[in-house]
């Protein structure tokens, strides 16, 4: 997976087309104020964008291991578990992701509201949200990234330890009983053979390998569209904040 840009590019790159268009004297009396430190590049806005960004990274390296249990210089090794564990983890990091774009859009337009009570929900209902690009924004990437599917995924994966993923979970499934005809007691004088075992395992290993690199790329897929949600919400958190800061002078 090609390397994006942080997501705090789009948010810096759209302040600094803004200032390029700025009148002379108006740019003058912003930099008399302060306002670029006091408000761009103040300690809270810079905390919570390298938030972000660390994030962006950390899920970057889940991509990089992705159904990996181990690799050598030529070859990477798989394992369902391991393939489980990188759809869990992805699925939490998102949620993670997507609840900080929430509290910063939330930050963007002084809403004033505690964290701990911010969602999706609670802002499609105010009026300073909806008088916003933001609701199209949503609405507009809602469809590809499917908020309702994933966010309930992610819930079953953080109270419950399941998968809400039949293709997966039936192959683990078919893992766990390979191994169980071989070596469990409750199969003792009716277990498989080595050689029987070592066909199963190699056939399991094929179909691993082909699901590793299909889920992969589905959510590589779904990874590349929340992206794409959140830049256009960095380039609207950009301009809302500039031209509100703007009025104040």
């Amino acid at each position: 997976m090609k390397k994006e840009h942080h997501i705090s590019t789009y948010f810096f790159q759209s302040i600094n087309d803004l200032l390029d268009k700025t009148p002379k004297d108006e740019l003058k009396e912003m930099i008399n104020k302060e306002w670029l430190t006091k408000v761009l590049f103040s300690e809270f806005l810079l905390l919570r964008i390298s938030t972000i960004d660390s994030l962006q990274d950390e899920i970057g390296i889940i991509f990089s291991k992705f159904g990996v249990s181990h690799s050598s210089f030529f070859i990477k090794n798989h394992s369902i578990e391991e393939l489980i564990l990188s759809i869990k983890m992805y699925l939490i990091s998102w949620s993670t992701l997507s609840e900080l774009i929430l509290y910063f859009i939330s930050s963007t337009l002084n809403l004033g509201l505690s964290e701990k009570d911010i969602n999706f929900g609670l802002l499609q209902r105010n009026k300073h949200f909806l008088s916003t690009n933001f609701p199209d924004i949503f609405k507009k990437h809602s469809k590809r990234i499917d908020f309702s599917n994933t966010t309930q995924s992610r819930n079953k994966a953080i109270h419950e330890g399941l998968l809400i993923d039949d293709v997966v979970t039936e192959l683990q499934k078919n893992f766990n009983q390979l191994h169980s005809k071989r070596y469990s007691l409750l199969n003792y004088g009716n277990q498989i053979t080595d050689e029987e075992y070592n066909n199963g395992l190699k056939s399991l290993n094929k179909e691993l390998n082909e699901l590793v690199e299909q889920k992969t790329e589905e959510y590589k897929k779904h990874y590349s569209d929340t992206l794409k949600l959140l830049k256009e919400i960095m380039e609207e958190s950009a301009q809302i904040m500039f031209k509100k800061k703007i009025k104040n002078l």
